[in-house]
C-alpha cells in the first residue's frame, strides 16, 4: 500500500462507532455479478449510518495499490473551469463556496469531511456552512455540529412516497405545534475556526425571533435579524460556539437547517446527504435550486447513482433524471459549474451470498454518457476506484462494510483523498 500522510491535525478527537457499512471487517471471498430486477434492498440503503463519534488523529492515509492513481482526475469534458479558478483566486475576498449533493455516502459527512478540512487548510476556513437537522429528523448527523430542540418536532421522512407539507432542499422538514420554540445550534470543534458569527436560518413560513442566547449565557433581547423570504439571518456581537435561538414559529413554519458563517476568507464546503436518496428523489424537491442558491454556490458537485442501481434500471429514465436535476439546478445558479461523481461499485445480497451489483456499471455509463453530450465534468469514481471487481479488493482491505454498499472509515478516507486530490488539479491547472 502506498501511505499518503497528510499534515492536518483535527482539533477533537472522538470514538466513531458507525453501523451498516463502517465496521472494520476481514476478507470475503468473491462472488459472481448479478444484474438485480427483483426487492430493492431499500432498508440497508434507507436506513442510517449511525454516529457515536469519530476521531481523526491526524491525516494520514493508506491508498491501495488497485487505486488508479494516474488516473485520478476529472475529465471536463469540454467545460471551461477559467471562471471558476479566477473566483478561487479571490477567495480571501468573497468566500468560495461549494455545495455537494448526494445520498447515505455524503450524509455521514466522512468523505465531504475529509475533503472540507483539507481545502479549508489550503484556501482558508470560512465556517461550517449548512448543517442540517437530521438527528431531530430522527436520522443520523454529521459528528462536527449539533442542533438541539427541546421542542417537539414533526419530521418528514425523505424517502417517503409522499410528503404531507413541503420537503426543504436540505432533505429536512420539520414543524412544531408549540406556540413557542427554541433550537440551539453549535459546533462541537473547540478551535477559533468552528465559531461563527452570522447565523441563517432556512425555513418557510414565519419565524419571530423573541431573543438570542450566547455561549456564555448572554441573552440578546433586541438582536440584529435580517428576515427574507425563507431565511432569518441573526448577527451576532462577537464570534460564538453555539446559539439558543428562542422564536415564535408563524403559519406554516417548517425547518429546513441553518449556515453558520465566521465572516472569514475561504472556502465554504455545504453538504447535502440524504439516505437512499436518488436523482429522482431530489427532482421531487419544490424549487431544489431556488433553495440551494441561497448558498451561492460557484461550485455544484452531484454524487448519485448507488441507488438507482438497485431494482429495475432503465437507461433512459436515469438520463432524464439527471438532466432534470442539473437544469433546476442551473436554473436558479446560472454562475455556478457542475461537477457529476459517478457510483463506484458495491454489492447486493444475493440466494448465494453476496454479488456484484452488475447495475452499478450501466449508471455509471450513464453518468459518463450525460457528462460528455452536455459538456458536463466528471469525476468517473467507478473508475478510479477499481473498476468491475473493485469491490472484491474494497473488501479484502477493509474498506467497505458488511453491508457491502457503504465504505468503513477507511475507505471514506481513501475516497475523500482522492476527490480532493482531483478537485486541487482541476482549480489549479493553467
Amino acid at each position: 500500500m502506498i501511505s499518503l500522510r497528510m499534515t492536518r491535525i483535527l482539533p477533537v478527537a472522538f470514538v466513531l462507532i458507525l453501523f451498516f457499512g463502517i465496521q472494520e471487517i476481514a476478507a470475503y471471498p468473491k462472488q459472481d455479478i448479478l444484474d438485480y430486477e427483483g426487492d430493492d434492498d431499500s432498508g440497508i440503503r434507507e436506513d442510517s449510518v449511525v454516529i457515536e463519534g469519530w476521531e481523526f488523529e491526524d491525516f494520514d492515509v493508506k491508498i491501495p495499490r488497485f487505486i488508479h492513481l494516474k488516473e485520478n482526475e476529472i475529465n471536463m469534458n469540454g467545460a471551461d473551469w477559467s471562471g471558476l479558478k479566477k473566483r478561487l483566486a479571490e477567495h480571501e475576498r468573497v468566500p468560495f463556496s461549494i455545495v455537494h449533493i448526494g445520498d447515505s455516502h455524503l450524509q455521514a459527512d466522512i468523505s465531504t469531511g475529509y475533503v472540507r478540512s483539507q481545502m479549508q487548510f489550503d484556501y482558508g476556513d470560512a465556517g461550517r456552512g449548512l448543517v442540517v437537522p437530521l438527528r431531530l429528523s430522527r436520522t443520523n448527523e454529521p459528528v462536527d455540529y449539533y442542533f438541539k430542540s427541546d421542542n417537539y418536532w414533526s419530521p418528514l421522512k425523505f424517502m417517503s412516497a409522499h410528503w404531507p407539507r413541503t420537503m426543504g432542499f436540505t432533505g429536512a422538514s420539520l414543524s412544531t405545534t408549540s406556540p413557542q420554540a427554541s433550537i440551539n445550534v453549535g459546533s462541537r470543534v473547540t478551535d477559533s475556526f468552528s465559531t461563527f458569527t452570522d447565523l441563517s436560518v432556512f425555513h418557510s413560513g414565519e419565524m419571530k425571533i423573541n431573543s438570542v442566547t450566547l455561549d456564555d449565557g448572554t441573552v440578546l433581547t433586541s438582536p440584529t435579524v435580517d428576515y427574507a423570504n425563507g431565511s432569518t439571518g441573526i448577527v451576532l456581537p462577537r464570534p460564538v460556539g453555539n446559539v439558543t435561538i428562542n422564536f415564535t414559529p408563524g403559519q406554516n413554519f417548517m425547518l429546513f437547517g441553518a449556515f453558520m458563517s465566521g465572516h472569514r476568507p475561504g472556502i465554504f464546503y455545504n453538504v447535502i446527504g440524504n439516505n437512499g436518496a436518488t436523482y429522482s428523489s431530489y427532482n421531487r424537491v419544490p424549487e431544489m435550486g431556488k433553495g440551494v442558491s441561497r448558498l451561492h454556490p460557484d461550485l455544484i458537485i452531484i454524487s448519485l447513482g448507488t441507488n438507482e442501481a438497485f431494482g429495475r434500471f432503465d437507461a433512459a429514465r436515469m438520463i432524464d433524471s439527471i438532466d432534470r436535476l442539473v437544469r433546476e439546478l442551473r436554473r436558479y445558479n446560472p454562475a455556478a459549474e457542475m461537477l457529476l461523481v459517478t457510483p463506484m461499485e458495491c454489492q447486493r445480497r444475493s440466494r448465494k451470498g453476496y454479488a456484484i451489483n452488475g447495475n452499478v456499471k450501466s449508471v455509471r455509463d450513464a453518468i459518463v454518457m450525460y457528462g460528455k453530450d452536455n459538456r458536463i465534468p466528471v469525476y468517473d469514481w467507478y473508475k478510479i476506484a477499481g473498476g468491475y471487481r473493485a469491490s472484491d479488493k474494497w473488501i479484502g482491505e477493509g474498506l467497505y462494510g458488511r453491508d457491502r454498499i457503504h465504505h468503513t472509515v477507511k475507505g471514506y478516507k481513501v475516497q475523500g483523498f482522492m476527490l480532493y486530490e482531483a478537485l486541487t488539479k482541476a482549480l489549479n491547472q493553467k
